[in-house]
């Protein structure tokens, strides 16, 4: 099954480009369907935008420490797991950055 994403004039806007928009706007499409978050691996990252891991994880770690995502650690099955959100422009009540597990990422249903 193709798989594509859409990279909006507002993400233009707020100065992304390169991988940081490819993987912002991957991410964005997972935060705008109901699951609310992105939960796929590093490799998986990498797959769909095209990406090495190590390009994947320095954008994903760029992502978050500039605010544009939001990430949740936690260990499912034995493995430390991250999952990626989208942090809404003006959001005030999401805190920006590395959040703790038990947070949780706002809108991601408990998973994680």
């Amino acid at each position: 099954m193709p798989f594509f994403y859409t990279i909006t004039s507002e993400m233009i806007e707020m100065g992304l480009q390169g991988s940081e928009l490819l993987v912002y706007a991957l991410i964005n499409n997972y935060s705008q369907r109901s699951q609310g978050c992105y939960y796929g691996s590093l490799d998986n990252t990498a797959k769909m935008t095209g990406f090495s891991r190590d390009t994947a994880r320095r954008t994903l770690a760029s992502l978050v420490d500039k605010g544009f995502l939001t990430a949740s650690k936690s260990v499912v099955d034995g493995q430390l797991r991250t999952t990626y959100a989208v942090i809404p422009e003006g959001d005030s009540n999401l805190q920006r950055g590395w959040q703790n597990a038990t947070e949780g990422v706002a809108n991601c249903n408990g998973r994680g």
